[in-house]
Order: structure tokens, then sequence, then C-alpha cells
């Protein structure tokens, strides 16, 4: 993993949390409760500037915008699952739950490993179609296959 994809897991990872205590304080201390407002300013911001910088870095690291989108989704899945069970003692351990934390793993795992060794439109946008047959253009080497 490289240095901007591993800054974006850990900027989304702490945008996640900003964002579960600022939607679940109110639920954690009672302290929170009616201030929505002071709640969305003082942890949103942050979370705000995370997630957009999460969102640059994994950009940069993926070349692609669809990455990152999965990646925020799968981080999330790291973080809420253990800030639900420390602050309000919900576990995470139930079929359904598990379910949907195996599959967030799995889509993590496609956008790191699964990435480079699938074409993609662009790859497919290389084949050229001149005069009723397609034809690779001289500097692309590879064999793809496309359906669209």
């Amino acid at each position: 993993m490289n240095k901007e994809l591993f800054l974006g897991c850990f900027l989304y990872a702490l945008g996640q949390t900003f964002v579960w205590f600022e939607i679940n304080s109110q639920f954690v201390w009672k302290w929170w409760e009616g201030k929505p407002l002071f709640s969305v300013l003082v942890l949103g911001i942050p979370a705000g500037l995370c997630f957009w910088f999460a969102t640059k870095y994994s950009f940069q690291a993926m070349e692609e915008i669809w990455g990152p989108r999965f990646l925020a989704f799968g981080m999330s899945y790291i973080t809420f699952p253990i800030l639900a069970w420390w602050f309000m003692k919900e576990s995470m351990f139930t079929e359904r739950t598990m379910i949907c934390v195996f599959l967030s793993f799995l889509i993590m795992a496609v956008q790191f490993y699964g990435r480079n060794d699938m074409p993609t439109i662009d790859t497919c946008k290389k084949v050229v179609i001149s005069k009723g047959k397609a034809e690779t253009p001289p500097q692309e080497e590879k064999n793809v296959t496309c359906s669209l």
C-alpha cells in the first residue's frame, strides 16, 4: 500500500470517527442532547476536512473516483462497529452485521488488489474502430477483452 492510499484510509477512518460522535453523542452523553448545531460545528467541520483530504489522497493513489468512494464505505464498517460496541454496548457479532462487515472488507480488497487486473472503460476506449474492424493503437500492446 502506497503512502497516499494509507493516508487516505487513515483520514477516512478519522472522518468516520468524527461523524460517529457528531450524530451519536446525543445517545452517549446527556449533555449532547438537543445540541445539533453545536455538534455539527464542532465535529462536522473536522470530519468534512478529513473526507476532503482522504478523497484527494485516495484519488491520487487509485487514479479513479470510484475507488475512494468504496474505500470510504469500507472504512466506515471498521470504525462504526468498534465505536458502537465501545460506547453503546451494541455488539457487531450478529449474523446480519457480520455479513455486512465481511462484504465491506471484500469491497476494500477488490479496490486494493483487483483494480490493476481488470480492464476499465478507459482501456476499452483505446481500441479504435476504423472501417468496421477494431485496431489497437501502436503504443497499446496489451490484449484487452471488453464487453460493453
